[in-house]
Order: C-alpha cells, then structure tokens, then sequence
C-alpha cells in the first residue's frame, strides 16, 4: 500500500510538472514566532514554493514546535490533514480506489498561491494561504484545538552571492483562525515573524 502511495505521488508529480509549466523550486528551513492573542508559540519546520508561469507560486509549509503555556503547537496544510485522516479513520474509504487516491490528492494539496512582485536577487514575494490548519496540544490541563487558518505572508527572498544557490528570507504573516462566533477558545487574528534559510534552482542573473 505504502509503494503505492510513493508511485502514485511521483507520478502525480511529474504530470503536474509537464502540465503547469513549472519555473522553479525552491524550499527550506524556517524558524518563526507565532503571537495569537495572549498564546505564543515557536516552530521551526520546512517550506516549499513551486514556481509557475514565471513568478506565481504554489506554497507548502508544515512546522512545530512548543507553545509558551506548556504543550505544542503544530502547523500544516489542511488538504494534508484531511487526506490524512480520510484513510486513517474511514476504513470503507480504503476499500475504494478512486476515493482512496482523492486522499492522497488532498494530501499533496498546496496551502495557498504567491506571486513575486520584484524581480533580481533580492525579491518581494507576496502569498494568500487560505488552505492552513493549525493545532494545539496541552495535557495538564488539557487543551486540544485544531482549527483551519489563512494567512497573507510578505516575504523578502535574499539570494547569497556563495556557489550554492542558498537564500534568506525573513517574512512578516498576518494569520486568520477560522472559528465559529460562539467559539471563544482561540483569538481570531494572529501574527507571525520568522526567517527561511534555503536553496533555490531558480537563475540568481
């Protein structure tokens, strides 16, 4: 089942690949600093941008790391979250093909859209996530909440002058918890600081 899983998504993406013209990838490691409210929480974890039709972006970013009140605080796409819970809690969905590809399909699902608004070494890239999940996890006393987020993330891509094509890029993110009225155990609004170091196959002339 699992070496199905892996051919399945190799193939996946290459056809997307060939189909949505893809100009560049680049990803990397980050650290962040997360304030929602009176809750605050560091992570540090792995974004991946995939460049399409020159300056367009599909974004991925999974992190996590411990909360200030005790507990951790984890943030991934929420197709993953999604497809990853299809399969794990629905054993029918497992016995029906088409559906148990739609899982892997959720999984592989980017968080959002970004587009570069300069061009050069040092370039501004703008990106609306509004596919985000995050989760809370404390036992004493008990706390757990996941709620789907967006976000809009500035980021400034600072390629080096080394022979690797390394980058930073620190970055500013407005955050939204997606949350009913009447559910008030999360802040709504959140901001986030933080910096990605990387490598980049994209042509730095």
């Amino acid at each position: 089942m699992k070496s199905r899983y892996i051919l399945f998504l190799l193939l996946f993406f290459f056809s997307f690949r060939s189909s949505a013209q893809i100009d560049h990838i680049e990803g990397g490691l980050y650290v962040e600093h997360f304030q929602l409210g009176y809750r605050s929480q560091q992570q540090i974890g792995g974004q991946l941008h995939i460049g399409i039709w020159e300056r367009f972006t599909l974004n991925w970013q999974i992190g996590i790391g411990p909360a200030a009140e005790g507990g951790f605080y984890a943030h991934l796409p929420a197709g993953m979250v999604g497809g990853i819970k299809l399969m794990r809690d629905r054993p029918w969905f497992n016995s029906i093909p088409m559906l148990n590809n739609l899982g892997v399909l959720l999984m592989v699902c980017p968080e959002g859209v970004g587009y570069y608004v300069t061009e050069g070494k040092m370039r501004m890239h703008v990106s609306v996530n509004p596919l985000g999940f995050d989760y809370w996890l404390r036992r004493d006393p008990n706390f757990e909440h996941g709620r789907m987020s967006g976000s809009v993330v500035f980021r400034c891509r600072l390629m080096s002058n080394l022979k690797w094509p390394i980058y930073i890029a620190p970055q500013e993110t407005a955050t939204v918890i997606y949350r009913l009225p009447d559910d008030g155990t999360l802040d709504r609004i959140g901001f986030r600081a933080g910096v990605t170091i990387g490598f980049s196959n994209e042509d730095r002339d």
